[in-house]
């Protein structure tokens, strides 16, 4: 019968009674626990250094884990262990958090989660849910394997069930005796709270009457409180407030109003931009044209006077490669002869003596 939020704060908290007792009881010494730690990214990261308590009542503990190590005795022996508790959810509706175990128990791995609901305004619903995972490596034996499954699930159930030292019996017992306080302080603090006929006669006597505590905290005022606040302002004369001292400046000094009458003339002279008179100190802005920056690495933009000069330049370029091409050309047809025309050779002397002689006539013998 305890609402969500001090239930939260009862198995969150390291030094809650609820925890205190559940490390009492179930017979583990030498408890050390790390602080609260958020992971990386995440908007309560930066929070790390705060308290336990500061942290806890600040805002949700979703995704914050801490690590606890105890001494547990075992076969008459000291075994160092370890737990993880890492808080899975936490809002207005819903808190759970996991509690896994860093060694494995008879050749199990645990991991318990703890549940708390909202059921109502002032009550919440806790239930535990175990997972047992079986890691050893020798399974071949089924009915040992079988009976080292019970002999966890007991283990389990006196650890946080509801019978002898579990979480859940010692969060049941301190809820029952918490419930219990809460009912009897109503009747002591109406004992504590009936006022005495002195303290009657003190608050009568009182010659500066105040406002109740519920008008000052709903933020109501009376007429009655308004009408004494404008009779007390009344009493004293309105003064007027001192100028306040300040360092001289540029524009204290005598050279400025100099500068603005000059100033003035030039802009009285523009037709344009005719002169507001109800400004007292009219003032001019130059705007001059920004140069022109290219950089050797990367293409400047080019003009549109820029873009006809390079297309003639590069009309006559292309009309004197096509006239060096053609000279070339001319060259090379004089020099190399015709493909594929027969070549004259000079004629021999023999030839020279064959054409002669048959050329001549034979005279007759007549």
């Amino acid at each position: 019968p305890l609402p969500l939020p001090l239930c939260r704060v009862l198995l969150l908290d390291s030094s809650s009674p609820v925890i205190s007792k559940w490390e009492a009881d179930r017979g583990d010494v030498d408890f050390s626990k790390t602080d609260w730690t958020f992971p990386p990214a995440t908007p309560r990261e930066g929070e790390r250094h705060e308290s336990e308590h500061h942290l806890i009542a600040s805002g949700s503990m979703m995704g914050a884990h801490r690590t606890s190590t105890f001494s547990r005795p075992r076969n008459g022996s000291t075994v160092r262990l370890s737990e993880t508790q890492i808080v899975d959810a936490d809002d207005s509706e819903k808190l759970a958090f996991t509690i896994s175990e860093r060694m494995p128990r008879r050749g199990f791995s645990i991991k318990v989660k703890v549940i708390l609901r909202a059921h109502t305004e002032r009550s919440c619903d806790a239930s535990v849910i175990g997972e047992v995972r079986p890691v050893g490596k020798n399974m071949s034996n089924q009915a040992a394997v079988h009976k080292a499954f019970l002999l966890v699930m007991n283990e389990i159930k006196l650890r946080y069930g509801t019978e002898g030292s579990g979480l859940m019996a010692g969060f049941l017992t301190v809820v029952s005796d918490m419930s219990t306080t809460n009912g009897l302080m109503p009747k002591s603090d109406n004992n504590l709270m009936t006022p005495s006929r002195g303290s009657e006669n003190r608050k009568q006597a009182s010659p500066f009457p105040r406002t109740s505590p519920q008008k000052k905290r709903s933020g109501l005022v009376s007429l009655q409180d308004v009408m004494k606040e404008n009779q007390a302002m009344q009493q004293f004369p309105t003064r007027d407030r001192p100028a306040t001292p300040s360092f001289p400046t540029q524009e204290d000094t005598p050279k400025r109003p100099k500068k603005v009458q000059a100033e003035k003339k030039v802009v009285s002279s523009s037709d344009d931009f005719p002169l507001d008179e109800n400004e007292p100190h009219p003032m001019t802005i130059e705007v001059k044209p920004l140069p022109k920056i290219r950089l050797s690495l990367m293409p400047a933009p080019r003009e549109e006077d820029e873009e006809d000069d390079s297309s003639a330049s590069r009309n006559k370029r292309a009309q004197v490669k096509k006239k060096k091409k053609s000279s070339r050309n001319r060259k090379s047809s004089r020099r190399t002869p015709a493909i594929g025309g027969s070549r004259t050779t000079p004629p021999s002397a023999s030839s020279s003596r064959r054409l002669t002689t048959s050329s001549r006539r034979i005279p007759d013998a007549s």
